[in-house]
């Protein structure tokens, strides 16, 4: 979605082999970008964290 995953056998120039097809590609960068900003609003910032944690330790209050 917003990245590229190597095998854990990649080197530094498996590495920036991939930098540089992004930075040279300036439509997948836009789109990597775009991506990475849609997920952290979705997902990966302290209000969604948050929400999530209520959510489950009201299910546990409940539970007692």
């Amino acid at each position: 979605i917003n990245g590229y995953i190597l095998p854990i056998t990649a080197g530094a120039a498996d590495y920036t082999a991939v930098m540089n097809n992004i930075w040279n590609n300036q439509p997948e960068f836009a789109r990597l970008k775009q991506e990475s900003r849609k997920l952290f609003e979705q997902e990966l910032n302290w209000d969604v964290w948050g929400q999530s944690f209520n959510k489950i330790a009201t299910q546990l209050v409940q539970i007692k």
